[in-house]
């Protein structure tokens, strides 16, 4: 019996680094939504960085697929991946419901959404740990963080019982459930990177 002349390679994509740079992409909308939160123009800023992480997240979802081996489990890579473009949705709806109500943050708002940003912030560095065994730590840092988004939401929501303006109060609200689901996709990602490196651990 003859042996083959040529041996292949099994083909392993890069996944990790594919995520890493859709999280940098997603990194990059969250720092433009911040500036949107502290009153800065946003122009297209926050639309661009949404279109290229879209394309980074099928590419990590294809190189899943492709992938003989991963360094994480192929599902935690998978929906590590989904919570990003989830993270980067929320974050330009919020936009979007704000410009087509015409209705600028206030406080309350620009609260949730920096303390949002700050978490994520934390959840970046964790995936760009991943798979070692910090990352965990990092996310758990993330998620702590996230406690101070929903005492922003509570004192937004006691608040609106005193807005005079019937059309500004249901404006508002809307909003705070936007930033709302923002910080719940967030709190997922950290959940999920988590739950990643424990598997693993």
């Amino acid at each position: 019996m003859k042996l083959p002349k040529t041996w292949f390679l099994p083909h392993n994509p890069d996944v990790l680094g594919l995520l890493r740079d859709q999280a940098d992409t997603v990194a990059e909308l969250l720092t433009a939504l911040a500036g949107w939160a502290r009153g800065l123009p946003t122009g297209g800023e926050l639309r661009t960085p949404l279109l290229v992480q879209a394309g980074e997240r099928r590419q990590v979802l294809v190189a899943v697929r492709e992938a003989f081996s991963t360094p994480i489990e192929a599902e935690d890579v998978f929906e590590l991946a989904e919570r990003l473009g989830e993270i980067a949705e929320a974050a330009y709806m919020l936009v979007r419901e704000s410009d087509l109500s015409r209705t600028q943050p206030d406080e309350h708002l620009t609260a949730m959404v920096l303390t949002v940003v700050t978490a994520f912030d934390m959840l970046h560095k964790a995936v760009d740990t991943l798979p070692r065994t910090e990352a965990a730590g990092e996310a758990d840092a993330a998620l702590s963080s996230l406690e101070a988004a929903e005492h922003a939401y509570r004192r937004a929501i006691a608040e609106l019982e005193t807005e005079p303006d019937p059309r500004r109060e249901m404006r508002l609200r809307e909003l705070y459930r936007r930033a709302e689901h923002l910080a719940l996709a967030v709190q997922r990602l950290g959940r999920r990177t988590w739950y990643a490196v424990c598997k693993i651990s």
